[in-house]
């Protein structure tokens, strides 16, 4: 898996770095990604908020809960620091609330090194 920041002026681009660290219970998030309704034709990105104590996931609720973001799995999702934090997965819908489940960066650094993904 490949993330990269594109400039605006340049041909250049920089790698997103994984945080291993990962965020708190009422952090913010941002998922980039294009979405299927629910938002201004051409938002990218989606503010969501963590909501649990992140664990195998990381669990947020979005800002907008028109939000469809049916088709949005593989987005990177980036804390406020502007790191890469996880990997958006699904969502589900929990008292009119648009949740966002969300792979953590350390699982998949995990990964990456072969580690045993308990």
């Amino acid at each position: 898996m490949a993330i990269f920041k594109i400039g605006n002026t340049d041909s250049k681009s920089e790698a997103a770095i994984l945080e291993a660290d990962p965020p708190s219970v009422g952090d913010s998030l941002w998922v980039v990604a294009k979405v299927r309704g629910g938002v201004p034709e051409g938002e990218l990105v989606h503010p969501a908020k963590v909501i649990f104590p992140p664990r195998e996931w990381i669990f947020g609720t979005f800002d907008n809960p028109d939000i469809i973001t049916a088709g949005a799995s593989g987005a990177p999702v980036f804390n406020a620091a502007g790191k890469l934090v996880g990997v958006y997965s699904a969502h589900g819908e929990q008292n009119g609330k648009i949740n966002a489940f969300v792979i953590p960066a350390a699982l998949i650094l995990k990964a990456i090194h072969g580690e045993p993904l308990q």
